[in-house]
C-alpha cells in the first residue's frame, strides 16, 4: 500500500512544487566527470563511447564492474529524474534523506547500464537491464537452490514455471503476463532481461536530446546481440513516449495494453509498507507490459548497424540521416506476437493505439 503523508493539505502543492523546484536545479547544474569523461575507455565489463561529430558520451557497464564514483552518479541520476518524472513521491524521498536510488540495490552483479551524456558531463538519458528477482533481491545468473516448502524447486527454472523468480514488472502484473507466453514460457529465466528505468533528462535541453535517446536504444541493440550476454528476450513495461520511441526506431516489440496490475513493483519499496510510487506511476493503461525477442533483434541487424553509423556523424548529418531511417512500427512482425487465445487472457499487439483498454487497479 502506497504511504500516506500528513502534511496539511492546504501546503501540499506548495512543498510539491518547491521540491521539484529544488531537484530542477540540482539536476540542471549536475555534472558527472566521473561517468562521461571525454575519452573512449574499455576494461573488463565496461565500455565508453565518445562521439566526436555530436559530443556525446555512451557507457555500457555490468553492474560490478562500476567504479564507486560512477555507481553513485547512476544513483543520483535515476533518484532525481524519477522525482522529476513524477514516478517517484518527493515528500517520500525528502523525509528519508534518499540521496540515491534504492532500487540500485536489487541490481544483479551482471544487470547492465547505458548512460548517456556528453563531454560537459551532463547526463542526458539512462537505462538498464536487469535480471530476475529472489524475493525483491538479485536472484543470480545460476538459480541453483535446494528445497523449499518440502518440495523439489526448479534449478534453472523457465519462465512458465509457476516456482521461479520473478522480473520487477511481474510484481506489478503478474508472472502470468509472461509465462503463458507461448515464445516465451519455455526460456530460461536466466535468459530473459527486464529493460528498466528508460528515462531521459527531465530538467535539461540541449542540441543533442533527440540523439541521446537514440544512442540509449542503439546501445541496447548492442547489449542484446552480444551473445556473451546470453540475453534470449527482453521484457518490462513503457509508458506512451517510450512507445512512440521504440515505434519509430522500428523496435519489434508487442504489448499487453489490456494487462491488469495486481500489485506494487518492488523496485520502489524502501523497507516495510514505504513506497516511493506516486499514484501516477500505477494510472491505469499508462504503462503497458512489453516483449522483445532477441531473434528478431539480429534478424533486424543491418539496421541497428545503420543507426550505429548515422550516430557516428556530425550532429546536423545525424539528425537528416536519421529522419530518413525512421520508420512506422517494426520492419517485420514480431515473432512474439501472438493470437489472443495462445496466450491465455492475454492480449497482445504490434500497434500503439489500442480500442479497449480495461487496465485498472484490482
Amino acid at each position: 500500500m502506497t504511504e500516506t503523508l500528513t502534511e496539511p493539505r492546504v501546503n501540499l502543492a506548495a512543498a510539491t512544487t518547491l521540491r521539484r523546484q529544488t531537484t530542477l536545479r540540482r539536476q540542471e547544474t549536475a555534472r558527472y566527470p566521473a561517468i562521461f569523461r571525454p575519452t573512449p575507455e574499455s576494461r573488463p565489463g565496461f565500455h565508453r563511447i565518445v562521439r566526436p561529430g555530436t559530443g556525446l558520451v555512451v557507457v555500457s557497464a555490468a553492474h560490478a564492474m562500476l567504479l564507486p564514483a560512477e555507481a553513485e552518479a547512476i544513483a543520483e541520476y535515476r533518484l532525481q529524474q524519477y522525482v522529476l518524472a513524477g514516478l517517484y513521491d518527493g515528500a517520500v524521498v525528502e523525509r528519508l534523506a534518499l540521496r540515491r536510488d534504492p532500487a540500485m540495490e536489487t541490481l544483479g552483479a551482471a544487470d547492465i547500464h547505458v548512460a548517456v551524456g556528453n563531454t560537459a558531463g551532463q547526463f542526458l538519458c539512462y537505462l538498464c537491464f536487469q535480471s530476475a528477482l529472489e524475493d525483491g533481491r538479485p536472484s543470480g545468473q545460476q538459480y541453483i537452490r535446494g528445497r523449499s516448502g518440502g518440495r523439489s524447486r526448479q534449478v534453472y527454472p523457465r519462465m512458465g514455471d509457476a516456482d521461479r523468480p520473478i522480473f520487477p514488472s511481474e510484481s506489478e502484473y503478474g508472472s502470468e503476463i509472461f509465462g503463458t507466453h507461448p515464445g516465451l514460457r519455455l526460456l530460461p529465466v536466466a535468459g530473459v532481461r527486464e529493460l528498466m528505468r528508460l528515462v531521459r533528462n527531465q530538467a535539461v535541453r540541449t542540441h543533442t536530446d533527440s540523439l541521446a535517446v537514440v544512442e540509449a536504444i542503439v546501445a541496447s541493440s548492442r547489449i542484446v546481440r552480444d551473445r556473451r550476454n546470453r540475453i534470449e528476450a527482453t521484457v518490462g513495461c513503457a509508458g506512451p513516449e517510450a512507445r512512440r520511441l521504440f515505434y519509430g526506431l522500428a523496435i519489434p516489440m508487442v504489448y499487453a495494453p489490456e494487462a491488469r496490475i495486481v500489485g506494487e513493483n518492488v523496485t520502489g519499496s524502501v523497507g516495510g509498507d514505504t513506497l516511493l510510487w506516486t499514484p501516477s506511476s500505477a494510472e491505469p493503461g499508462r504503462f503497458w507490459p512489453f516483449a522483445l525477442s532477441t531473434a528478431d533483434v539480429l534478424r533486424d541487424g543491418a539496421y541497428y548497424d545503420m543507426l550505429e553509423a548515422t550516430l557516428s556523424l556530425s550532429h546536423d548529418e545525424a539528425l537528416r540521416c536519421l529522419k530518413q531511417l525512421r520508420r512506422r512500427g517494426p520492419i517485420k512482425p514480431p515473432r512474439l506476437l501472438v493470437a489472443d487465445h495462445e496466450a491465455g487472457e492475454t492480449v497482445w499487439t504490434d500497434h500503439l493505439v489500442h480500442r479497449t483498454n480495461r487496465t485498472r487497479m484490482e
